[in-house]
């Protein structure tokens, strides 16, 4: 949009530099819109040469990480091979240079995951961590989503577990003890939670019965649940038996079982069941209902 609107306008400056195929030195030129106008006439390597000189001669790491952003985030439309080879090189000099930030790493992960290359999304991910680029919950959810597409749940797992660490995700809530919170979650990193949550918090020690929030589905396309089918067929294949929440409302005119749609149950005994199956040699702690 910055680049239609600018070269409707007319500009005298930017249309003289796209036509000219020159390096801009005028200090009123907008580069990222001449990126998006030499971009949009499909002159890839002269976009990259832009970026490549304003990250020699401009102090702007903004700007270059945005221009790189816009590079490649055209590989989303019928790029060919050595275009994207090209767009990855580019990329590969500014994280080289410390100048491959946040626009331009979640570019590339959202680049990766739609072309199917899923190892190069985390991989991207990864490094921008390693070199202390700010990873946002959406780098890591797209990510974490490239992997499950792909049926690489183990590296799905890692970077759900990077992110935890980083304190990108939190799945317990804070007010109600033993309760994950899936809502906003995505559903593979949802997924990636449960099975954070069985391989790595569940201690000797288990406190109740533990209860899975994921929403009810108001907030979704057709208002059916998204997240609660995706747990339910986890649980079945890790052999973990839940039920559904219900409470008990009693007046004059008798008693109804009210059901919560949108979140089920683990009861303490069918925890402490999977615990002893996954984990037969270790010792165990519970809290029966006193029911039982």
């Amino acid at each position: 949009p910055r680049a239609i609107s600018s070269l409707r306008l007319g500009s005298r400056i930017l249309q003289a530099h796209v036509e000219a195929s020159q390096v801009p030195t005028d200090t009123d030129v907008d580069w990222l819109a001449l990126v998006h106008a030499t971009m949009a006439q499909g002159n890839v390597g002269r976009a990259i040469y832009l970026a490549r000189t304003a990250a020699e001669t401009l102090e702007d790491n903004v700007l270059v990480d945005e221009m790189v952003a816009t590079i490649v985030t055209g590989a989303l439309v019928n790029d060919t091979a050595e275009l994207w080879q090209q767009r990855l090189a580019l990329l590969s000099e500014m994280e080289d240079a410390g100048l491959a930030g946040q626009s331009a790493v979640a570019a590339s992960v959202r680049v990766c995951r739609s072309r199917g290359e899923w190892a190069r999304s985390a991989a991207i991910l990864q490094r921008a961590r390693e070199r202390d680029v700010r990873c946002t919950v959406g780098m890591y959810s797209t990510a974490i989503a490239a992997c499950d597409e792909a049926g690489e749940g183990a590296k799905a797992m890692e970077l759900y577990a990077l992110g935890v660490e980083d304190k990108i995700f939190s799945h317990w809530r804070k007010d109600e003890p033993f309760s994950i919170d899936l809502h906003l979650f995505s559903q593979p990193c949802a997924a990636c939670a449960i099975r954070h949550v069985f391989q790595h918090e569940l201690s000797n020690f288990l406190p109740s019965d533990l209860k899975i929030i994921t929403g009810a589905g108001q907030h979704s396309e057709g208002g059916e649940p998204l997240l609660l089918p995706r747990i339910k067929l986890l649980l079945d294949e890790m052999g973990v038996s839940f039920v559904k929440q219900s409470s008990l409302s009693c007046d004059r005119d008798g008693c109804t079982v009210f059901e919560n749609v949108g979140c089920i149950e683990i009861p303490v005994q069918d925890l402490f069941k999977w615990l002893v199956k996954s984990r037969p040699f270790e010792t165990y702690y519970i809290n029966l209902p006193a029911s039982a």
